[in-house]
């Protein structure tokens, strides 16, 4: 679910006009990792670049938070969004979180312009799982976006 996100940071200022820029010119790269130290928003940013991403009536570099995409993304029911995490007791996201990313990637889209996969602590990913997303990495659906995010990225 995606509630109560905080507009902006100063910081991420300029990333996001790029990133946003990219996206309004249909250049985005498939896939983008945000990597920095802890505590600077990094997930927050993917959130609300999902959000723009998926939005059906962006209002400049934003979503409008009021359209039926934003609607459903704010309560974490879009058919277009997965967000991949860690689960259990292992603290690692294992190679069947990413063969249904995967598979979700692969599937059409549902209303919107992009199918978005976030990957939180993907320096998480265990070697077999980091080996399965690597072929969808190397080989990208049309319209699919994978944003990967890690306060560790050396050890990706």
């Amino acid at each position: 679910m995606i509630a109560a996100l905080p507009e902006s940071y100063p910081w991420h200022a300029a990333q996001w006009a790029q990133y946003a820029r990219r996206a309004q010119e249909a250049t985005l790269p498939h896939a983008l990792l945000l990597s920095g130290p802890a505590g600077l928003g990094k997930l927050s940013f993917a959130h609300r670049f999902a959000r723009f991403l998926l939005c059906d009536a962006p209002v400049g570099s934003n979503a409008c938070s009021c359209c039926r995409a934003c609607h459903l993304l704010s309560v974490g029911n879009h058919a277009d969004f997965l967000h991949t995490a860690p689960e259990g007791d292992s603290q690692q996201i294992r190679i069947d979180q990413i063969r249904a990313l995967s598979h979700f990637v692969s599937l059409s889209r549902d209303s919107g312009r992009y199918k978005v996969a976030l990957i939180s602590n993907a320096d998480t990913i265990n070697r077999n799982a980091a080996n399965s997303l690597l072929k969808t990495l190397e080989e990208p659906p049309p319209f699919s976006v994978i944003l990967l995010v890690t306060a560790r990225a050396a050890s990706l």
